[in-house]
């Protein structure tokens, strides 16, 4: 598996061990060594997936518990803004997931309990899903229910629990919700065609 952020890298091998390197000033490498990282780098072993974001990168181990490193601002990882983690630190160790993605400032996770999506960080053009705007610096259930998702720069998709069917939210500017418009959407809703997917990934 192999996840590209802003200005870095980072690959799973077949052992779920995780690889990063590249521009690490915020910690997204998560080797701190600070401004580049030339050589790959193991920052983390018992990955079962890995998302890579704008300044953040995150994964999931084999139990659902979920660990992020990088830039912290906006509340796209939930901890205070001002104070990037360095190297992987599980976030809200109460709870286990399912699926993670990470997009320019946000995240978002499916509870692997009952598949509700929760969203934490930069809401500007409405990419938490969450139909009320504004930032959020702790992660909040938008009541709905995914199989598996994927966030961008400003939106993002899911794959409904209940349908199988494709649903975006977010900027719409350049259609990149799918459902033959450019009118931003607040919430998730269906792309036009009706796609059941079998994976699916957003750009920035």
């Amino acid at each position: 598996e192999i996840v590209v952020g802003g200005v870095h890298t980072c690959a799973r091998t077949a052992d779920n061990a995780v690889w990063c390197w590249g521009y690490d000033e915020f910690g997204q490498v998560g080797a701190d060594q600070g401004i580049g990282a030339m050589d790959p780098t193991m920052v983390a072993e018992g990955i079962v997936t890995v998302t890579a974001g704008a300044r953040q990168t995150c994964g999931l181990d084999g139990e659902g518990v979920l660990r992020c490193w990088g830039s912290a601002e906006k509340g796209r990882l939930t901890t205070p803004e001002h104070v990037p983690l360095r190297e992987p630190t599980v976030i809200d160790a109460s709870r286990r997931w399912a699926a993670v993605s990470t997009g320019d400032a946000h995240t978002c996770a499916v509870d692997r309990a009952d598949g509700t999506m929760w969203c934490t960080g930069n809401n500007g053009g409405a990419q938490l899903g969450d139909g009320a705007g504004g930032p959020r610096p702790r992660p909040a259930p938008l009541g709905v229910q995914a199989t598996r998702l994927t966030v961008g720069g400003g939106h993002g998709c899911l794959e409904r629990a209940s349908s199988g069917l494709v649903a975006c939210w977010g900027d719409n500017v350049w259609g990149q919700l799918g459902d033959d418009t450019r009118i931003p959407h607040q919430v998730p809703t269906n792309v036009a065609s009706g796609l059941r997917p079998s994976a699916l990934a957003a750009g920035n």
